[in-house]
């Protein structure tokens, strides 16, 4: 008896999990199929309740695989290919890899430093020799 309370415990918690996990996922996929995806997040969560319910009943091993099976769909089909490998991972490593490619060299001046600022390299400004025109006024 005992068993059987933390087992349906453990079922309730489950099947809940998988339900708030079910309606994330139709929300995800209402833009790319439109009204299909509450088609999608019934069938996610109307046959997870039905198998879970038949498991309960009978101890069927049949209704338990089944019930595994929708379990391990939206874990590894849902969750770690399309959002994982599919979205996450070109994301955030395409970013990683591009960055080093993406940066601009500092600017250099002819004697190879850096330290100069660009306006006195071009010659808008800086020091001069006086000329002997500048020199007589």
């Amino acid at each position: 008896m005992i068993q059987d309370l933390g087992l349906h415990r453990a079922a309730r918690r489950s099947l809940l999990s998988i339900g708030v996990t079910a309606v994330l996922i139709t929300i995800n996929h209402l833009y790319a199929l439109g009204p299909k995806a509450v088609g999608l997040g019934a069938v996610l969560i109307v046959v997870p309740t039905v198998l879970l319910s038949w498991f309960k009943r009978t101890r069927s091993p049949v209704a338990f695989g089944g019930y595994l099976a929708m379990n391990l769909w939206v874990v590894i089909g849902f969750g770690l290919f399309k959002g994982l490998w599919k979205h996450t991972l070109p994301v955030f490593v395409g970013t990683l890899l591009s960055h080093p490619f993406c940066q601009r060299p500092p600017p250099y001046s002819p004697s190879g430093s850096s330290s100069q600022p660009t306006w006195s390299r071009i010659g808008i400004a800086g020091s001069r020799r006086p000329t002997a025109s500048s020199r007589s006024a």
